[in-house]
């Protein structure tokens, strides 16, 4: 194992940071179906409304 200065630290985080932003739910989709879509088996209850502004 390689001992890093602080600097280099850095520079290595930094390096991981993906130059641009994908927008989708593909990532998350596949991370998802690589755990076995726990979604799927999680009984879960979706409640929506209002803000509260009563008009």
């Amino acid at each position: 194992m390689t001992i890093l200065t602080a600097e280099e630290s850095i520079d290595y985080l930094y390096s991981l940071i993906p130059n641009g932003i994908k927008l989708g739910l593909e990532n998350i989709s596949f991370v998802l179906s690589e755990l076995g879509d726990p979604q799927k088996k999680t009984p879960t209850i979706h409640i929506a409304g209002t803000n509260g502004k009563g008009s």
